[in-house]
């Protein structure tokens, strides 16, 4: 498409939509022709919405703010919600945004953005895409705009492909439980439960299955969950929670937060 600019090492390509909030729509790799997502593929076709993409940007902060927004320094910063059926103001705007190409070559692309909001919040950000020897980097830069400190924060949202050939390598000590809300439940982290220790690569489809038994929605069953296939991300842009209508190596974020996999 004419609003997508893709770049190539001739090991991985990623392709990217500046005008949909900077996010990417593919990220594979290439090998004797062939494409293998390594991240999961935006829906071909109809335009995609943004958190059906590969991978999002998450700025001027990430996750959901709690309590209509937040205090800092003693004064109270309001903050709206902005994605549909979510009572909480998630991950910033910056993928609500139509970012400017700054420069574009075959294998890097740096894009630009300015914002006023939301909330207090006054910011210009920068962006850079990169392919070299078969590896993808994606930097981020911030600056505030505004007349006064904020706390910021930066991140990215990819969505793994997620089959059972995944393997996953995770060593951790601890990990933030949920709530029902998807805000962490309670002050501190917790020992890794049984089932979620990947000290060691190993299959992620057992624990997945069994992580999705302790929390299913109504439209799925446990017995019926499989790793291959997800849930559509729920009302987002007034699009009701459905079932992918194709299979897909993935559980979406729709599926994986409510399942408590995120």
């Amino acid at each position: 498409m004419s609003d997508e600019l893709e770049i190539n090492d001739g090991m991985v390509r990623a392709v990217v939509r500046p005008a949909l909030g900077a996010g990417l729509v593919r990220f594979d790799w290439v090998h004797g022709g062939v494409l293998e997502p390594l991240f999961r593929p935006a829906p071909a076709g109809a335009t995609p919405v943004v958190f059906d993409f590969a991978s999002i940007v998450l700025l001027p902060w990430s996750n959901r703010v709690s309590g209509g927004g937040f205090e800092f320094e003693g004064r109270w910063h309001p903050l709206a919600p902005n994605v549909p059926g979510d009572p909480y103001p998630n991950h910033g705007n910056g993928f609500e945004l139509a970012w400017q190409v700054a420069r574009a070559s075959a294998t890097g692309v740096r894009l630009t953005v300015d914002s006023a909001g939301p909330g207090p919040y006054r910011y210009a950000a920068t962006l850079d895409y990169a392919v070299a020897g078969g590896a993808l980097t994606m930097a981020m830069a911030i600056e505030n705009r505004g007349d006064s400190a904020l706390p910021f924060g930066l991140g990215f949202h990819p969505w793994l492909v997620r089959d059972p050939d995944t393997l996953l390598l995770a060593p951790a000590r601890a990990v933030w439980l949920e709530d029902a809300g998807h805000l962490p439940a309670g002050d501190e982290p917790v020992p890794i439960p049984a089932g979620w220790a990947f000290d060691a690569a190993s299959p992620i489809e057992a624990a997945a299955r069994a992580n999705y038994a302790l929390a299913p929605i109504a439209e799925v069953s446990p017995a019926d969950f499989r790793v291959k296939g997800g849930l559509t991300f729920a009302n987002v842009n007034g699009e009701s929670r459905s079932l992918w209508s194709a299979p897909r190596s993935n559980v979406s974020r729709g599926a994986a937060a409510e399942a408590g996999l995120s």
